[in-house]
């Protein structure tokens, strides 16, 4: 039976739930050490979560920089396994890891001199001197992420997505203690606060690798991969193809989430408070954000296999699907937002002013949910297609030309506030929402016709 003008089906909703639940717990467990993260730091000192804020968001487009080339691995793991190829995904996971090698090294020694970023955007001085602490300590760790960025994207390739959700389970309550241990000064060592938060980031997830390592040399799911049956030198084509597709996918996430991160930087021009208010308000949109973020991985994965298969009607209805499902999710958060904004905001902070900018906040970010779930999982879908780099050129204007200027032009130029800054983000994510599914529709129409041709 056709499914050309299908749009939802319920066994590709099923796949999606199997492979996409791991990976919903998994980053909502990576979300709850932001989260942890900002609320222990808030607890601490207002100085201290403003600096964890701005580092954060340093941090964040450092890493997934990074992050963004290495998930190029996940739909030609996911091709070359549907073919029943799998040894080519243990020769090309083993490519990426030298990638990732390099990447880290690199983006360490970049990471450590970017206290000239917070002075830029006017921040104050205890505020750079905090937040550049924090970076240079949280950025150690970026071999070994890199690493097991590596090894989670193989997993989610072929659909075995478990241990993905184990180790960050595990992780996410050891890194309560280690911020508890190095924030506050226990059981003999120094009270750190910012960077002390950073330094407990940094132990985490050098961690992660060697959990994930021991998983794979151990679990039969990966044998048929051969993934460290020999070794190989690194190979220029198969380094070159990995950058093709991955580095759009980097610059695609980067566009979105430097955005952001630009955002909290001119949020910060406008004062601590504001920045600390920014802070919660996007750290808990940013949670929420994890399950549909997930959707769209798990997405990635069934559409790519799909397509292995040579099954491009089911590819195009899966990929449907999920966008269906990431944006009735995100329509559910966004009610949610608006009905308990007091109560989420109470969970971050005692400071009334910063309390009530948050509150504001808050519903601005009700706003972007949807539109933002819309465009994450458009952006999945199309991955399992290998089609990366118009979506990149989408991001770049979506974001940048559309979604900065308006937050700096209403927010900093006419001086209406931090809600305004916000209101710009919204506007970038609506425009990407809308390019990226008619992409999607577009993408999928030519493989079916170049398919039954």
């Amino acid at each position: 039976m056709s499914t050309t003008h299908s749009f939802f089906d319920k066994k590709h909703a099923s796949s999606i739930f199997k492979i996409g639940l791991p990976l919903i717990i998994n980053n909502l467990a990576m979300m709850s050490m932001n989260l942890t993260d900002t609320i222990m730091s808030g607890r601490h000192s207002t100085d201290s979560l403003a600096a964890v804020a701005a580092g954060g968001a340093v941090w964040t487009i450092v890493f997934l920089a990074g992050t963004g080339v290495i998930m190029a691995l996940s739909p030609i793991t996911a091709q070359y396994h549907a073919a029943e190829q799998s040894e080519k995904a243990g020769f090309f996971l083993r490519q990426t890891l030298w990638l990732a090698l390099l990447l880290g090294i690199a983006l360490l020694c970049v990471g450590q001199n970017l206290e000239w970023v917070f002075v830029y955007f006017g921040l104050e001085p205890e505020i750079v001197s905090l937040a550049h602490e924090y970076l240079s300590y949280i950025t150690l760790c970026l071999p070994f992420v890199f690493g097991y960025m590596c090894l989670r994207m193989t997993s989610e390739g072929i659909g075995h997505t478990r241990p993905i959700m184990y180790i960050a389970i595990f992780c996410a309550c050891l890194n309560i203690l280690l911020n508890w241990v190095f924030i506050y000064g226990k059981w003999g060592f120094p009270e750190m606060g910012a960077a002390g938060c950073g330094l407990a980031s940094a132990i985490i997830f050098s961690l992660m690798f060697f959990l994930i390592v021991l998983y794979v040399l151990k679990n039969r799911v990966y044998k048929p991969l051969k993934l460290f049956h020999k070794f190989d030198w690194p190979q220029l084509k198969a380094i070159k193809e990995l950058l093709i597709l991955g580095v759009p996918i980097g610059i695609s996430i980067v566009a979105e989430i430097s955005l952001f991160s630009v955002a909290a930087l001119l949020m910060g021009s406008l004062g601590k408070t504001v920045l600390a208010a920014h802070q919660i308000a996007l750290n808990y949109a940013a949670f929420m954000f994890m399950v549909p973020f997930a959707l769209s991985m798990a997405n990635t994965s069934v559409v790519g296999q799909l397509i292995g298969q040579g099954k491009a009607l089911e590819a195009r209805t899966a990929g449907r699907t999920g966008i269906i499902l990431a944006t009735g999710f995100m329509t559910l958060s966004a009610v949610v937002m608006i009905l308990f904004a007091h109560q989420i905001i109470g969970l971050y902070t005692q400071d009334a002013l910063v309390a009530k900018i948050a509150v504001s906040l808050l519903a601005m970010a009700a706003a972007f949910q949807i539109v933002d779930g819309i465009q994450v999982a458009a952006s999945g879908a199309l991955r399992g297609y290998k089609d990366t780099q118009i979506p990149m050129y989408v991001n770049l204007f979506s974001y940048w030309a559309v979604g900065f200027m308006m937050a700096w032009y209403l927010g900093i130029k006419l001086e209406l506030g931090p809600s305004y800054i916000w209101a710009g983000l919204v506007g970038g994510l609506a425009v990407a929402s809308v390019l990226l599914t008619w992409r999607f529709e577009k993408i999928s129409s030519r493989t079916i016709k170049s398919v039954t041709k």
